[in-house]
């Protein structure tokens, strides 16, 4: 049954009197009391934004007349002033996120009207724990105070799980079979939710759906799961383990991103797509199995991983995106593939563990600061082919003693070398032409720099290549060659 509350007409005055003290509306918006909304194109209104401080709230049916039929995204955010709230008859839709952090919220009632929500209309609701619905409502049902909405019908019937309240106790949960979807944001926050069951009928888990599960230690994937959504379990820290269904095919950006109690990750063949930052600071993960068909290992998407030792680069990949390894400070070898073609900025900087780094002959360059402060790297091989060594590439990296260049290398940029302390030798081969700014600065056991001998005819350098060297007696005069 749904609970009615009731208000005395005098206050419904007052309330209707109050003048709307949030700033000027948006265009187009119209300001009814405590309500800005918005007029239809059938000529009904769509709630935009709450300004009031009630702590008991019959949402009103009409505004000026018009009937009120849309609540709108973010519209009662942050109303922290909210116990209990009815959403009246005429009600047809609630957007997405529509009474996001209305932290002392505990109660609402939904009308037999509703049969559109989007995104949780209650992220962040963190008391709340009661949620009313009709047992005769047409699409919506509540089983366990979790909310379902049945979307579609007959053989395209979805069934989606729409919130888990925050309020909840803590213990595990197990979605009911025939639950399609597991909605954006279902279970954001739950910090009570121990463990979750999620059944064979889901196949995608969509966006940060255990966003922040603070106390989530199990969780049972189904067998037919293909996606698992972005950011999907962001901060779920007391998540150990997690076993990967072997149809999975894609895990979007950020979806493990600070999951700190991980140990191991083996993903399956199936899996063809990491987003961005998917694994990032998990940094007590120390072995990772990658699937064979990966090809590019996107921007961070093991950064801050700093307990990692075991990494085995399959030979698909291709791309190692900006900053993927940054940070993995165990990491002491790696063996890169064959066919990799290019190595993104920051891509392995601060992997103060790595001893040497070969970089296959296909691959067509590394992105600036690519690694920078390897301060235990002792060895490079680079292609021979090889152009350029960009920006901070190697700035920092301590423990490099000697450093042989491509053959056919032009350009050292700036301060690609700065702070390589042990460094007591540079043979620049012969089509160099241009040295950077700071190259070599602060290279303090550097006593011998041999220059192409054309150098000097063609060449052109930035201001204190070889600056705080004082091992370095003669230094090579550039003055001439310094750019304006």
């Amino acid at each position: 049954m749904r609970r009615v509350f009731a208000f005395p007409m005098i206050w419904i005055l007052l309330v209707c009197a109050l003048s709307f003290s949030s700033g000027e509306a948006a265009q187009g918006e119209q300001i009814s009391g405590n309500y800005a909304y918005l007029i239809l194109p059938d000529g009904s209104a769509m709630i935009t934004h709450y300004n009031g401080n009630d702590s008991i709230l019959e949402i009103p049916d009409t505004l000026d007349g018009r009937p009120v039929t849309r609540i709108g995204a973010k519209a009662f955010q942050s109303a922290d002033s909210l116990l209990l709230l009815e959403v009246p008859e005429g009600i047809v839709a609630i957007e997405s996120y529509a009474f996001m952090y209305c932290r002392q919220l505990t109660e609402v009632a939904l009308p037999d009207s509703l049969r559109e929500i989007g995104s949780n209309p209650f992220v962040g609701c963190e008391s709340l724990s009661d949620l009313l619905v009709s047992p005769s409502h047409p699409c919506l049902s509540v089983e366990e105070n979790v909310l379902f909405i049945n979307e579609k019908a007959g053989a395209n019937a979805i069934r989606r799980l729409i919130c888990y309240p925050m309020g909840m106790p803590a213990g595990p949960y197990d979605i009911p079979e025939g639950t399609n979807v597991v909605g954006d944001s279902a279970f954001y926050g739950c910090s009570a939710l121990t463990g979750i069951t999620i059944p064979d009928s889901v196949t995608a888990i969509n966006n940060k759906t255990f966003y922040m599960c603070d106390g989530l230690k199990s969780v049972s994937l189904p067998h037919d799961l293909r996606t698992i959504g972005a950011e999907a379990f962001w901060s779920c820290e007391r998540l150990k383990k997690i076993s990967f269904p072997e149809k999975i095919s894609e895990i979007g950006e950020k979806a493990f991103m600070n999951c700190r109690g991980l140990r191991e990750l083996i993903l399956p063949e199936a899996a063809t797509s990491i987003g961005s930052m998917a694994f990032q600071n998990c940094s007590n993960l120390t072995a990772v199995h990658l699937p064979a068909g990966i090809s590019i290992l996107g921007q961070k998407v093991f950064a801050g991983c700093k307990s990692l030792t075991n990494l085995e680069l399959p030979e698909s990949v291709t791309t190692i995106g900006n900053g993927a390894f940054s940070g993995c400070e165990s990491l002491e070898t790696l063996e890169l593939p064959a066919g990799l073609r290019s190595i993104g900025s920051y891509a392995f900087s601060d992997c103060r563990g790595l001893k040497s780094i070969s970089i296959p002959d296909r691959c067509t360059g590394i992105g600036a600061y690519a690694f920078q402060t390897c301060t235990a790297l002792e060895e490079v091989h680079l292609p021979s082919d090889w152009y350029e060594i960009p920006k901070f590439a190697f700035a920092g990296c301590v423990s490099l003693t000697s450093f042989e260049f491509p053959e056919e290398l032009e350009e050292i940029q700036e301060r690609a070398f700065m702070n390589c302390i042990a460094l007591h030798s540079v043979k620049l081969p012969e089509y160099l032409v241009y040295l950077g700014e700071a190259a070599f600065m602060n290279c303090i056991s550097l006593a011998e720099v041999v220059l192409p001998d054309g150098f000097f005819e063609e060449g052109a350098a930035g201001p204190d290549v070889f600056a705080s060297c004082p091992s370095l007696t003669h230094p090579p005069d550039l003055t001439g060659l310094i750019e304006n």
